[in-house]
């Protein structure tokens, strides 16, 4: 292609009355405004219809630089792709590479969906600190666009095999599916292009279901015993009993407020943000929970929670017991059992003295997926389940006296 403009005649070139063009050839030309600005353009035709691409501006882009750039434009063309469009897309690709960080991505993520799925409190407290233990050191800082399916695989991997226990399989298994969440989102609310989490879904093994060990019948008493001797603070022996008697789950329970309770209709409501299957629920309180309650209202009962966190508050903790408080008493008085399995001593026991499955089931806010049993609110059977609780109550008290006790009252 021969090309007609010198910098000479760039420079000599005086304006006009009118606008008028400097041509080079190959459809670039320089164009001079009467005001004395220069502009690189570039024409071209595609499909038969004429179009102009701006190349800059003279001097700032000088002659040599021009048809540098004309030249990858008129590739862009011969393949049938306006330049102007190439260069938008690649404004938007340097915009999601310098802005767009998987830490900023994320958090985007986690404020939509969120909300759109209505989690719970608990749910996204988990979300929350498994990002920022876990992916936010290593790719929280990075270019959401930059990052490769080796650097996913490799910080999987160290979580997957930290230590070889089930509960970092766990959370690999979690961190992944919300790695590639986030992933999808940036397609689609980004533009991102590439999503390199495809290959991941069978990098890893989801561990073997087991179920949290569970109190026997016999070894009640042994653990009330045990829990009475303990020397520890009277806040987590009271909510050791109170996981007994009730059989809520532990989170539930940590995070419980005074003015959740309803001490005229002996009920605790707990509200949907903490329940796992974010819908609220209603515990019927014994006699025996009261009694506990009103021992705890003299330690904490003029703060906003039943138990409140012991130690001063860091910016990342919560203001109520921690999780490992529980689990940690248990250990110490060498009970074989975690905090959750409360939940399971009450469901066998009752099962086994053929209660209802279903009071016992929305007792323990479990949904199920049948239309029957799903379709229960947080006040179904609530007089049946009142009256079971108090039953409940009665038996674990009639173990621990050494009694005979007689067989909790069978549901019709």
């Amino acid at each position: 292609m021969k090309r007609r403009l010198t910098d000479t005649q760039i420079k000599q070139a005086k304006p006009k009355d009118r606008p008028y063009k400097l041509t080079d050839g190959g459809g670039l030309y320089l164009e001079i405004k009467p005001n004395g600005g220069r502009f690189w353009r570039y024409r071209y035709r595609i499909l038969g219809k004429e179009n102009v691409f701006a190349l800059g501006i003279y001097p700032d882009r000088s002659l040599a630089e021009a048809r540098s750039d004309h030249e990858g434009a008129r590739k862009l063309v011969r393949q049938g792709i306006h330049p102007s469009h190439h260069r938008q897309d690649e404004r938007r690709r340097q915009a999601l590479q310098a802005e767009n960080t998987f830490r900023v991505i994320a958090e985007a993520w986690k404020d939509a969906t969120s909300q759109k799925n209505q989690w719970s409190d608990s749910y996204l407290n988990q979300v929350e600190r498994t990002l920022k233990l876990h992916a936010y050191p290593k790719l929280g800082d990075k270019p959401i666009s930059s990052i490769k399916y080796a650097e996913l695989e490799a910080l999987l991997e160290h979580v997957y095999s930290k230590g070889d226990r089930k509960p970092a399989r766990t959370v690999a298994l979690l961190l992944r599916q919300w790695i590639s969440a986030i992933f999808r989102f940036a397609v689609r609310k980004y533009g991102l292009e590439n999503d390199p989490t495809g290959a991941l879904r069978d990098e890893f093994s989801r561990p073997r279901v087991t179920h949290h060990p569970t109190l026997k019948k016999g070894e009640i008493r042994g653990f009330l015993e045990a829990l009475e001797a303990y020397k520890g603070n009277t806040q987590t022996k009271i909510a050791l009993k109170l996981l007994l008697l009730t059989f809520v789950r532990p989170g539930e329970l940590r995070a419980a407020k005074w003015d959740e309770i309803d001490w005229q209709h002996k009920e605790w409501h707990i509200p949907k943000e903490r329940m796992k299957m974010n819908k609220p629920h209603i515990v019927p309180l014994s006699t025996q929970s009261l009694d506990l309650l009103k021992e705890l209202k003299k330690i904490s009962g003029d703060g906003e929670y039943l138990f409140p966190k012991a130690f001063r508050k860091t910016a990342d903790s919560a203001p109520y017991m921690h999780q490992g408080t529980l689990t940690r008493a248990l250990q110490y008085m060498g009970i074989r059992l975690v905090s959750h399995g409360f939940r399971g001593t009450a469901s066998t026991l009752l099962n086994e003295m053929n209660y209802n499955p279903d009071w016992i089931e929305a007792q323990l806010a479990h949904s199920k997926q049948d239309s029957v049993r799903a379709s229960y609110n947080h006040a179904q059977w609530l007089p049946q389940r009142r009256e079971m609780m108090q039953q409940w109550a009665d038996f674990i008290d009639g173990l621990c006296a050494g009694s005979s006790v007689s067989p909790i009252k069978k549901s019709a």
